[in-house]
C-alpha cells in the first residue's frame, strides 16, 4: 500500500520504556525528525540543464536525472526546503532555484547545498504570507512571489496574502485595495494569488487570483462572519507600477468570459494569454479587447 501523506519517523537516540500501565516512549534530548514521503502527486515540472525538477504535494521537491534514471528527493526538515507542499519552482540566471511552498519561499543556491528560507518570521513580516502559491524570476533578476490569505489564530480571522517583489535586499508588497466611494478596486483584485507569469518581450508581470475572504460586519441581528467576496479574483498585469485588472462582468460582454476564479496562466509565443479557470474552461486574451472561451 502506498501512502499519500508523509510519515514522520523519529530518528536518534531513543530509550524505550514499555510498562503495563502507560506504554510510553521516552526519547533522549538529541533526537531529530526526518520525513519520508511519497512524491507521486506532482504539481509542477521545471527543466534545469540535464535535470528535471518536480514540485510535489506533500512529497517535497525531486531532482531527476533522466540519463541515469536516478533521483534525489528534498524534504523538510532534513533539508533546507521550507515545506513539503511545493507549488512552483523558478530558476534564476545564476542557476539558483526558488521554491514556492506552504511554509514560505525557499532558495537553493547554485552550489546545490546552501538553503535560505524567506518567511513571515525571517523577513519581519515583509513576506505577506507563508502560503506561497507561485514564484517567477523577471528578466531583471527580481523575484516575484504570489501568496494567499492565511488564518490568523491570534485575531481569529483571514489575513495577509498578495504579491511580493524581492530584489535581493528590499521587499515591495502589493495587496488588495477597494475604494468604497468610487466602488473600484485600486490595488490587486484579491489577496489570494494562484499563479504568476512573465510576459515574453516586455517582461511585464501577470497574476491570476482566486476570490478572497472578507469580513461581513454584524447587521440586522446577524452576527459578523467571514464570507467569500464574489467580486474579487480575476487577473491583473503590472503596467508602470499600476495594476490593470481583468474580471468577468455580467453587464459587459467584452469582459473575461467565464468567472473570476482563475487557477493558472500561460503566455504563448504570439502573446496570447491563456487562463485556466475553476470550472469555466479556458479563457484566451489576445492583448486587445478580444476574449475567446473554450
Amino acid at each position: 500500500m502506498r501512502f499519500f501523506l508523509p510519515v514522520l519517523i523519529l530518528v536518534g537516540s531513543l530509550v524505550a520504556l514499555l510498562t503495563s500501565s502507560s506504554n510510553r516512549l521516552s526519547a533522549a534530548s538529541n533526537t531529530r525528525w526526518i520525513t519520508y514521503a511519497n512524491a507521486d502527486n506532482i504539481r509542477v515540472l521545471v527543466r534545469q540543464g540535464d535535470f528535471l525538477w518536480a514540485g510535489t504535494q506533500a512529497g517535497g521537491a525531486v531532482r531527476w536525472d533522466p540519463a541515469s534514471s536516478t533521483f534525489t528527493q528534498f524534504l523538510y526538515p532534513q533539508t533546507g526546503l521550507p515545506g513539503n507542499d511545493v507549488r512552483d519552482i523558478a530558476i534564476d540566471a545564476r542557476g539558483g532555484l526558488w521554491f514556492a511552498t506552504n511554509h514560505g519561499l525557499g532558495y537553493l543556491a547554485p552550489d546545490g547545498t546552501t538553503w535560505t528560507t524567506y518567511s513571515r518570521a525571517t523577513t519581519s513580516n515583509q513576506l505577506p504570507s507563508d502560503d506561497v502559491r507561485a514564484v517567477v524570476v523577471a528578466p531583471d533578476g527580481v523575484i516575484w512571489a504570489g501568496t494567499a490569505q492565511y488564518w490568523d489564530t491570534g485575531s481569529q480571522g483571514w489575513s495577509g496574502g498578495g504579491i511580493a517583489r524581492f530584489d535581493g535586499s528590499t521587499w515591495q508588497i502589493y495587496t488588495y485595495a477597494y475604494d468604497p466611494y468610487t466602488k473600484r478596486i485600486t490595488g490587486l483584485p484579491s489577496n489570494t494569488v494562484s499563479d504568476l507569469a512573465v510576459e515574453p518581450g516586455t517582461g511585464r508581470i501577470w497574476a491570476t487570483f482566486l476570490p478572497q475572504y472578507i469580513w461581513m460586519p454584524p447587521a440586522d441581528e446577524e452576527p459578523g462572519r467571514w464570507i467569500v467576496d464574489i467580486g474579487s479574483g480575476g487577473a491583473a498585469v503590472l503596467n508602470s507600477n499600476k495594476w490593470t485588472i481583468y474580471q468577468h462582468q455580467t453587464s459587459d460582454a467584452q469582459s473575461m468570459p467565464s468567472h473570476n476564479a482563475i487557477m493558472a496562466i500561460a503566455i504563448d509565443g504570439e502573446g496570447n494569454r491563456w487562463f485556466a479557470t475553476w470550472g469555466g474552461g479556458l479563457n484566451v486574451f489576445s492583448g486587445t479587447a478580444t476574449w475567446t472561451k473554450f
